[in-house]
């Protein structure tokens, strides 16, 4: 049986023929298969290939997170959606927003706030490299 191993982003790290019983490790694939690790990626059950220097980054920095927003004009409603999650899911928030050093682009607080802001993923990618040029 051949599998492929992905990363947390989706991300092909290995594959190979592997004779194991835990069958809840890696994603079975075509014994044709053969794309080059770390240049190809699994996005909603499909390989694609892709230049790792042209992928938008999955971290940045707070600094270069608020930057971006105020560029895009989108910080001000960044706030205000943060200041309007209520409980310990907004308490939550305001920690992460006042006292993060990073900001994760995968992490489940900016996928929050992207759906609050009606932001999709062609979006969210384009203030990540936007930020990360700051």
């Amino acid at each position: 049986m051949k599998k492929a191993f992905i990363n947390e982003s989706g991300v092909l790290v290995a594959w190979g023929h592997f004779d194991t019983h835990n069958d809840d490790q890696g994603v079975e694939v075509d014994d044709d298969f053969a794309m080059q690790p770390g240049r190809a990626r699994l996005v909603n059950g499909v390989w694609q290939e892709f230049d790792p220097a042209s992928a938008p980054p999955t971290s940045v920095t707070m600094r270069q997170a608020r930057l971006a927003l105020l560029a895009a004009g989108k910080l001000d409603a960044v706030q205000t959606a943060i200041a309007g999650m209520a409980g310990s899911e907004g308490q939550a928030a305001r920690i992460e927003w006042e006292f993060a050093a990073t900001v994760d682009r995968n992490s489940p607080f900016v996928q929050q706030l992207a759906e609050a802001l009606g932001l999709d993923a062609a979006a969210l990618n384009a203030l990540f490299t936007h930020a990360a040029s700051l």
